[in-house]
């Protein structure tokens, strides 16, 4: 449980919508990317330098868990150098009742239609200030961690010369993972987990890819900030706010099963200070809520992207997924 809030919830949807925040709050002032993905991405820091300070570092989770903050910080960086949104989209349902992968590709099919909408709309005027967007681009690859592939997935997917194949692993879902058939950026010799949006400056240089992958990329960190966050966030609290079901923390046991004790098993609980500490966590981060779309409470989600959202609402419903 501590794994997937760590890797799913801290990594995959805070940290990555950070790094997209300081590249677009470092660059972007006249372009109407801002209008776009500023409202998703604006108090992201924010709330990452508050987590560092009482969750992360020498916080809740270095206190009540078997992790070091030394630990979260390796953990978060392997994790962060196998995210980019180059090629990115959700994993297709593998059965009836996947009702996440169902939600996740109706959400992100929203979202892509809306972006593409709003891009080709404004389409001059992001060509007229291109040249924010080329500094943005830059700079998510120059600060984007290190590639990172596990010493298992190296063995598996990769031939003796380092290069994805296809063919050696049947059972690799590229979904929702980057793409490892695609170069890696290297910069100061060192692969980038991050990939250009584009590498043209001129706005005369700008070809038809470029409005491709500015498209892919705002998708990816507004679905990161939204829907990628929702679910994972708002989740803890029915799978890890019970002591006895599935602490986030540490599980002890004093029976012959030890950690893996049944829930009558008193001895699996940490103890009262670190579960009452966990009972408040696991309600505070994902009962307390701000800066939804539909609710739009600062005002400033684009209408259409509401609307979008709304029009699909018995669908959702349907999938028990409630979109305000």
């Amino acid at each position: 449980a501590l794994y997937t809030e760590i890797v799913h919830h801290l990594c995959i949807t805070h940290y990555n919508t950070e790094q997209f925040s300081i590249a677009a709050h470092r660059n972007l002032r006249l372009s109407p990317i801002t209008n776009l993905i500023f409202p998703h991405i604006k108090e992201v820091t924010l709330v990452n330098h508050t987590a560092d300070r009482i969750l992360i570092g020498n916080g809740y989770i270095s206190k009540a868990t078997a992790l070091t903050k030394k630990g979260v910080v390796q953990l978060a960086l392997q994790v962060m150098g196998t995210q980019d949104w180059k090629n990115w989209k959700p994993i297709e349902p593998i059965s009836e009742n996947h009702t996440f992968a169902k939600i996740a590709n109706l959400f992100w099919d929203i979202v892509t239609d809306y972006v593409d909408d709003y891009i080709n709309e404004h389409r001059s005027e992001i060509l007229k200030y291109w040249y924010e967007i080329y500094r943005f681009s830059q700079d998510l690859v120059n600060h984007s961690c290190p590639f990172f592939l596990c010493q298992y997935l190296t063995n598996m997917l990769l031939d003796e010369k380092g290069n994805y194949d296809a063919n050696k692993a049947h059972w690799y879902e590229n979904a929702q993972r980057m793409d490892l058939s695609i170069e890696r950026p290297k910069v100061n010799g060192e692969l980038k987990s991050m990939s250009y949006i584009t590498t043209a400056s001129r706005a005369e240089d700008v070809k038809e890819e470029d409005f491709d992958q500015l498209k892919r990329a705002c998708s990816f960190v507004i679905y990161q900030a939204s829907f990628g966050h929702t679910w994972s966030n708002a989740k803890q609290y029915d799978d890890i706010g019970e002591v006895l079901y599935c602490s986030l923390g540490l599980r002890f046991g004093n029976s012959d099963e030890g950690a893996l004790g049944p829930e009558n098993d008193m001895s699996i609980a940490p103890d009262l200070t670190r579960s009452t500490q966990m009972m408040w966590w696991s309600n505070m981060l994902s009962k307390t809520g701000y800066g939804f779309i539909t609710k739009n409470e600062d005002n400033d989600i684009n209408p259409k992207l509401i609307a979008a959202l709304k029009a699909k609402r018995q669908e959702f419903d349907t999938l028990g997924f409630d979109i305000d």
